[in-house]
């Protein structure tokens, strides 16, 4: 268990949780390069394919922060930062693309 509440994670978990959340926002950065190198020539550009997995991503990157924050009581500044913004971007983007879904957009 995390003993003190500093600005750097003090266990492994912490760290751990802090790449998740790192890796989740790349992959928002990488999927719109993939998209607009191949267009429609590949099926996984497709309209609603390349959002899906960066909501997954960042669900699982919150999931993950969420239990660092719960299970193993880390505290510090950059898991508290890395687990507010991954839990927030995933319930917005979440109901971005279910709403783009129910528009049929």
């Amino acid at each position: 268990m995390a003993r003190h509440r500093g600005f750097w994670p003090s266990e492994k978990s912490g760290k751990v949780a802090l790449w998740f959340a790192v890796g989740a926002f790349l992959l928002w950065v990488i999927l719109p390069m993939i998209t607009g190198a191949f267009r429609e020539s590949v099926p996984v550009t497709d309209t609603w394919v390349m959002p899906f997995i960066g909501v997954v991503g960042v669900a699982i990157a919150a999931a993950v922060n969420l239990f660092t924050y719960v299970v193993k009581r880390q505290r510090s500044a950059l898991n508290l930062t890395a687990m507010s913004l991954t839990v927030c971007f995933t319930v917005f983007s979440a109901v971005f693309l279910i709403g783009e879904g129910l528009a049929g957009v």
